[in-house]
């Protein structure tokens, strides 16, 4: 199974994943990294300095951190043209559909609950993305 970010160029997708907890980043790295471009970071500032510099195919995103929590970091990029039509998912712990139901209101595709199930994760990036 082949997932490409873009048909011409055959390189993988590229996924932001953004989460304060390194734990969680690390597992997520360890099930996206070995079919998947996978740039970790810490907060939602650090994400749209990322972003700036990079292109990002899909951006995995805590709900709950501090300072920028995720709402507000899927407020900013829906706000920008630019990184407008990045698919977003919001990673989080907690099993509110009124929770789910604001994220998906502000933009979010989905949403991945902690702690993170492998099949869980690999179905709905590769989804997403359009691998299957």
């Amino acid at each position: 199974m082949s997932f490409v970010s873009n048909d011409c160029d055959k390189t993988p997708a590229h996924i932001l994943v953004v989460d304060d907890d390194f734990m969680n980043l690390r597992i997520v790295e360890m099930i996206l990294g070995k079919i998947f471009q996978v740039s970790c970071v810490t907060s939602g500032a650090e994400a749209l300095e990322f972003l700036k510099k990079s292109r990002i195919d899909l951006i995995l995103l805590d709900l709950r951190m501090p300072e920028m929590d995720g709402f507000e970091v899927i407020e900013r990029l829906k706000a920008e043209e630019a990184y407008q039509k990045i698919p977003v998912v919001f990673l989080t712990g907690e099993d509110d559909p009124e929770v789910e139901k604001q994220g998906m209101e502000k933009g979010a595709l989905d949403f991945i609950t902690k702690p993170f199930v492998k099949d869980t994760v690999l179905g709905c990036v590769s989804r997403i993305l359009g691998g299957e």
